[in-house]
Order: structure tokens, then C-alpha cells, then sequence
């Protein structure tokens, strides 16, 4: 099994609130690196459960205390404390006895994934901020007893897909359509999160329906693109999308890694740290690393960052990573989990620090937290820049998904 016992080797960070202290436990061996990640992935967790719950009762708050020198979320009804994650055997009473009640996060305010960080905006664009609507999920993939075949993993490529997209148009406001078709229009100024991401179509209904997202991107006057995947009919669809006006914009293979087969034994530089972005001011280094070297740059960069601040960070299914090598930053990616899979975007190395093994790093680190999170299999749209780095750490192309794209004059 490709990896296994080499964690201390790759001395990459999964440091929370206490990255650093954690880096060099594991890179001097005070403790073994196995278990200090499997402790500091625990601590996001121990979030998630404490908002998810704190959501089902009536005047729903967390609040991170300290009990015994480690933190944990003590969830509130109202001013009442009601339990803690992960559990405690001492009283509520005496774990609250030292701390400030102003601080606790209401989940209103967390909703739909953790707190509400200030939106990074374009200037004279306004994007409302929706609630994200229930995305259909397949159920979880690869499990040992049934080796899921390359059918299953382009369905799982492609849902993943699809409900990333559907997920980041949705908070900037999009207009969504999800029966026949799926898509989201108009949350974005990008060309590429103007998505339409699924289609089960006729040939009565394949024009008819082209033609309506034609209208509802004139009507936002923004660029869109639909990601035909192998699953979307009728089979002449991009036949359909050129005689519309869409132009062809390439292709992304659709690849899948088995977790228990990551190659986890890339070299990388000596202090290089990868560590989850927790807050503000992590989402703007984060942020502005991506604008060096990603798609439309800081224009991209900008309104993803917009997206994944009203999203909340490090709870729910998003999870984003910042590498920064002898403190600078030089590296990005996110993970989210949705369809089943571990989905990986926004993989970026500055420049100057390319060719030294800093994108497989970031790649790894949010692959190994979902898989000690239970999950399988990851997924990906791959560049033609970063394939060769995919395939190195173990990830094979499963389907192709085609890119038609138009843009208003």
C-alpha cells in the first residue's frame, strides 16, 4: 500500500490553531506523525459536529474553551449550555467557569458551513447571498469489499463536479435550475462558474434548453460554459452547443485516486508547511498566492475567495489549504467533499517555486485529512500543467469532461 509509515518523512503540516507546534513534533519525532495528524484532523471534526448540532436546537451557539489544555466546542440552546464535542465527563458548569460568553458563534451566523467572514468584493458588483439549497449525493464510493469500476468513479468525478460548481454559483447568487438540467447562472463574472453541469435531454428538448441558458447569460450579461460530461444527453450535445454559438474550450480529464493508494512519497522542499485557512486574514494570503499563477488571476481569485468566505471555512465540506515554504506562501488547494468523493480544486504553485514537488504536497495533505475523515476516493479536473503530478501520486483518468463556452460581446 503505497505511503504507509512515510508520514514523518514528508514533515507536512496539518496545524489547525497550533500548525507550527505541530510541524515540528512531527518533524523532530516527539511524537509519531500518524498520530498527531489523526489529533489535529479530530479538532475539525469535534467544529463540524458542535455547528451541526448546535443547528437543530432553538437559539443554536458554539463556543471554543480550553478544558485540561485541550480545546473543545461547547454548544449552546440559548444562554444554556446543552453538551460538548468532543464529550467531557466534568460539569458544563466548571468547563465554562473562565469563559467569555461574548465569544460564542451564533449558528445563524455560521450557516451553511461556519462563520461568516467579511465578503471580498468587486468593485460595483453586487452578488446576494443565498442559502445553499439540499445537493443530491450519491452514496460513499469504494469500499473494500467492491471495487468500484471506471463507470462509477466518471459518475463520481462528474457529481463531485457538479456540486462544487452548483455550490459556489449558488452563494453569488445564481440562478439554478435542477431537473432535466443543471445549472447555475448569473453568481458569477467568470465564464467557468456560469456552469451547466448536467443535462438528460431529448432531442425535442436538447435545443429548446440551450437556448434558455443562452438567454438567462444575456439577461446577466456574463460568460457561461457547460462541462459536458459523459453522463449528459442527448450524445450530439456539443454538436448542438456549437450550432448555438457556444465555442469549444478544451477538455479536462476526469481522474480518481483510492485513497489507501495515494503515493504519499513525494519529495518535497525542507519547510515546506501546508495547514488548513481558518480565518480572515488566511483567506486573503490564501487568495492573493492563488492570483499568481491560477486561471483569470486576481480576478479569479478574488471572487472565489468572496464565495468561500460566505461559505464558511474549515467546517462542513470545504476544506481550504495554504503552503508557505520558510513562511512564504507558495502553494494553494481546496477540497471539498461532496457526491460520495474527495473532490480537489484550486491547486497552485507560485511561479518561481514550481517543479519542486510543492503541488503533489498540497494535493497529499488535503487527500490524507479526507481519507482519516472515511473517505476513498478522490477526484479531480485535471490541467494540461498539473496531469503528470496527478498521475505520479496515484490519481488515473476516468472520462473526459468538454467545455463549451460563450460570452456576451
Amino acid at each position: 500500500m503505497p505511503g504507509k509509515g512515510r508520514l514523518a518523512k514528508t514533515v507536512i503540516s496539518y496545524g489547525v490553531k497550533y500548525g507550527p507546534l505541530l510541524y515540528e513534533a512531527v518533524k523532530h519525532g516527539r511524537e509519531p506523525a500518524q498520530r498527531a495528524l489523526q489529533k489535529a484532523f479530530a479538532r475539525q471534526v469535534d467544529r463540524r459536529k458542535a455547528l451541526q448540532h448546535a443547528g437543530t436546537v432553538v437559539g443554536g451557539a458554539i463556543l471554543r474553551v480550553f478544558h485540561n489544555g485541550e480545546p473543545i466546542w461547547v454548544v449552546f440552546s440559548a444562554d444554556i449550555p446543552i453538551t460538548t464535542y468532543p464529550p467531557v465527563e466534568a460539569p458544563l458548569g466548571t468547563v465554562l467557569q473562565h469563559a467569555d460568553l461574548s465569544q460564542r458563534i451564533t449558528v445563524n451566523a455560521a450557516k451553511p458551513g461556519g462563520p461568516k467572514l467579511p465578503n471580498f468584493r468587486f468593485p460595483n458588483v453586487q452578488l446576494p447571498h443565498l442559502q445553499l439549497p439540499s445537493l443530491p449525493r450519491l452514496p460513499m464510493l469504494g469500499r473494500k469489499e467492491t471495487e468500484p469500476d471506471g463507470a462509477i468513479l466518471a459518475a463520481a468525478i462528474e457529481g463531485n463536479t457538479a456540486e462544487f460548481l452548483l455550490a459556489l454559483g449558488d452563494a453569488g447568487g445564481g440562478e439554478t435550475r435542477d431537473d432535466t438540467v443543471r445549472w447555475t447562472i448569473g453568481g458569477s463574472p467568470l465564464d467557468y462558474h456560469n456552469a451547466v453541469v448536467g443535462a438528460d435531454l431529448d432531442e425535442a428538448s436538447a435545443d429548446s434548453a440551450v437556448r434558455e441558458s443562452l438567454e438567462l447569460l444575456r439577461r446577466h450579461d456574463v460568460p457561461g460554459t457547460w462541462h459536458v460530461g459523459p453522463s449528459m444527453l442527448p450524445a450530439d450535445l456539443g454538436a448542438r452547443l456549437l450550432a448555438a454559438g457556444f465555442a469549444y474550450d478544451g477538455a479536462e480529464p476526469g481522474m480518481a485516486v483510492r485513497l489507501s493508494d495515494l503515493v504519499e512519497d513525494e519529495r518535497s522542499p525542507d519547510g515546506l508547511v501546508v495547514a488548513p485557512v481558518e480565518n480572515e486574514a488566511d483567506l486573503v494570503t490564501w487568495a492573493t498566492t492563488l492570483a499568481r499563477g491560477f486561471g483569470e488571476g486576481e480576478r479569479e481569485a478574488t471572487w472565489v475567495a468572496d464565495m468561500y468566505g460566505r461559505l464558511g471555512l474549515g467546517t462542513g465540506d470545504w476544506v481550504l489549504y495554504l503552503a508557505t515554504l520558510d513562511g512564504e506562501p507558495v502553494g494553494t488547494t481546496s477540497v471539498f467533499l461532496g457526491a460520495g468523493v474527495a473532490g480537489v480544486y484550486f491547486v497552485m504553485t507560485v511561479p518561481e517555486a514550481r517543479g519542486r514537488g510543492i503541488g503533489a504536497a498540497v494535493t497529499i495533505a488535503g487527500l490524507q485529512q479526507a481519507r482519516e475523515a472515511g473517505y476513498e476516493i478522490g477526484v479531480l479536473t485535471s490541467s494540461p500543467l498539473g496531469r503528470k503530478v496527478y498521475e505520479r501520486i496515484g490519481f488515473r483518468e476516468h472520462c473526459t469532461i468538454d467545455l463549451y463556452t460563450w460570452g456576451p460581446r
